[in-house]
């Protein structure tokens, strides 16, 4: 029987087919690295989205919580602190185009000083027994004595320098608030348990709540001439601002902010916290505060634009420009008290 022999050639490869096999590869591995260069893209301008969204809204509830705090009508302020004012009132179309009045057709809201910033008294803490002394609490009186307790919860806080102390004073047949300043030292007195005693220090006079300043606060007692305390709240002055540094803005919260000699809020120092770092006005101008009157109720108007920046050098020369990493937010704020 014959055999045939075994051909060495059936283990090889023409050239051809080496060529054909390469050109395949190539193709294999530039598929592979297009689809995991897109891959890296959109991951990337969706966390830079997904981080913008998140910022938003931390940025609004912090906003939306310490308003909600607020005790007085807030006032806007410009760039260097100053108290802006004149009124605008603005109806359907104007309305909406100034991002700080409700899209109601027809409507009518009045804006008063849109700014990048916004000034108010907001309520810190309570209640606080005050001890008028036997000859009354003179309006120009340097100090006082208060008690707080401590087992409440949460405990008031101690009252500290440009805090505003509002005493509940009643004065038959009417009653009234006094507002007294606090000038900066408060010193333990005794202590009583829970119940701590301060000397507070006052920067006079002390006023009403149309800021006028007030006749002393009478020394009062009951029908068994036992002496007769007031209650106290304690305000704090803070302020909202957007302000540049850098490309971009950032918003700074105040917070027991100082004023100059023309009643500006001081806004150098470091006295700040900021709320966030990505405001990014773009094309537009808007990224404002205001406040608006709408059915006899106050709201606070803000209008903001935030971008991520965390990702901007990867995505740089990547189609940056043509993904949306904006989020903008107009809000209408009402605060819950009616100051």
């Amino acid at each position: 029987m014959k055999t045939h022999p075994a051909r060495s050639s059936l283990a090889g490869f023409t050239l051809v087919e080496y060529l054909l096999a390469s050109a395949a590869s190539l193709l294999l591995i530039g598929g592979v690295y297009s689809l995991v260069y897109c891959a890296n893209v959109l991951t990337y301008k969706n966390y830079a989205t997904n981080f913008t969204g998140t910022e938003a809204h931390n940025t609004l509830d912090q906003l939306q919580g310490i308003l909600q705090t607020a005790y007085s009508t807030p006032v806007a302020i410009d760039t260097t602190g100053a108290a802006l004012s004149g009124t605008l009132s603005i109806t359907g179309t104007a309305a909406v185009a100034s991002g700080l009045a409700p899209v109601v057709s027809g409507s009518t809201a009045v804006i008063t000083g849109t700014g990048p910033g916004i000034k108010f008294y907001r309520y810190v803490g309570g209640p606080y027994i005050v001890t008028i002394p036997s000859g009354g609490l003179a309006g120009t009186a340097t100090s006082g004595t208060i008690e707080l307790d401590n087992s409440a919860q949460p405990a008031p806080p101690v009252p500290q320098a440009n805090d505003l102390l509002l005493i509940n004073t009643t004065v038959v047949p009417t009653s009234f608030q006094t507002r007294a300043t606090v000038s900066g030292t408060t010193t333990v007195i005794s202590t009583n348990g829970s119940k701590v005693k301060y000397a507070v220090s006052f920067t006079p006079p002390m006023k009403d709540v149309n800021g006028t300043a007030t006749s002393p606060i009478p020394y009062q007692t009951d029908n068994q001439g036992i002496a007769i305390t007031c209650s106290a709240s304690l305000l704090r002055p803070t302020a909202f601002i957007i302000v540049t540094n850098g490309v971009n803005k950032e918003l700074r919260m105040f917070d027991s902010y100082t004023t100059d000699s023309s009643g500006k809020v001081v806004l150098t120092g470091s006295n700040y916290t900021t709320l966030t770092r990505a405001i990014d006005t773009g094309t537009s101008t808007l990224s404002q505060f205001g406040i608006a009157t709408l059915g006899g109720q106050t709201f606070v108007g803000l209008v903001l634009r935030i971008r991520s920046t965390d990702y901007d050098n990867y995505l740089a020369n990547k189609q940056f420009d043509g993904f949306c990493t904006y989020m903008g937010f107009n809000s209408f704020i009402a605060l819950k008290s009616k100051p």
